[in-house]
C-alpha cells in the first residue's frame, strides 16, 4: 500500500528525476520492503491482489525507476559516471517433441541498455511507453514467430530484428541499445529428415 501511494493520479506526467527521488525516499525508509517486493515480482507471487494497472505500475514503472536508482546510488558511492540502466529477459523455450528421437527447440534471451538524455525533462509516462513498448514488441516477436521460422534464423537475424525494434522505440530523449553479446539465441541445428 505504501508503494502504491506513489501511484498518484499525475505520476505519469512527473519527470523521471522527481519520481525516482520519491521512490528512493520510500525505499530508504525501510530497505527490506523493496527486497520483499522484488522477490514477489521474481516469483510472480503476490500476497495481495492487484488490478492490471497496479501490476503494470509495479512491474514496469517501479522496476525501471528502481534500476535507475540503483545505478544512481552506485555512481554516488564510487564517484564514477552513472552507468546506463539495463533490462534483460529470458523468454520461455519453444519446443516441439512430436518426434521423440529428435525434439526441436529454440532458446532466446536478450539484454538492452537505455540512455535517458535528461531525467529532469523526460516524463515517467514517456519512459514507460518507450521501454514498455520495446519489451512488449520483443515478446510479440517471440510469441508470433513459429518454431519452424525460428529454426531458419541465425543469431545475427535476431539481433537485426532487435535493433529495428530498438530504433522504433527510441526517441531523442531515450535511446535503446541492444547488447549483441548479451543476446542468447540457440536452437536445434536442423530439422530431422522425414522418413
Amino acid at each position: 500500500q505504501s508503494l502504491l501511494a506513489l501511484k498518484t493520479p499525475d505520476y505519469a506526467s512527473m519527470s523521471v528525476a522527481d519520481f525516482n527521488a520519491k521512490l528512493l525516499a520510500w525505499a530508504n525508509e525501510d530497505f527490506s520492503r523493496m527486497e520483499r517486493i522484488d522477490a514477489d515480482m521474481l516469483c510472480n507471487d503476490f500476497q495481495v491482489s492487484f488490478s492490471e494497472e497496479e501490476l503494470a505500475f509495479i512491474r514496469l514503472t517501479v522496476f525501471l525507476s528502481g534500476t535507475e536508482n540503483g545505478e544512481f546510488v552506485q555512481s554516488n558511492y564510487t564517484g564514477d559516471p552513472m552507468v546506463a540502466p539495463a533490462y534483460q529477459e529470458s523468454l520461455p523455450q519453444k519446443v516441439d517433441k512430436s518426434n521423440e528421437k529428435a525434439p526441436m527447440w529454440c532458446d532466446f534471451g536478450y539484454r538492452f541498455l537505455y540512455h535517458i538524455a535528461n531525467q529532469e525533462t523526460l516524463t515517467v509516462g514517456e519512459r514507460d511507453r518507450c521501454i514498455g513498448g520495446m519489451i512488449t514488441a520483443v515478446e510479440k516477436f517471440w510469441n508470433d514467430t513459429t518454431l519452424d521460422d525460428l529454426l531458419t534464423m541465425t543469431k545475427d537475424d535476431v539481433i537485426s530484428c532487435l535493433n529495428s525494434l530498438a530504433a522504433e522505440y527510441s526517441t531523442d530523449d531515450i535511446v535503446i541499445t541492444i547488447s549483441a553479446e548479451h543476446v542468447h539465441f540457440d536452437h536445434t541445428e536442423e530439422r530431422p529428415e522425414l522418413p
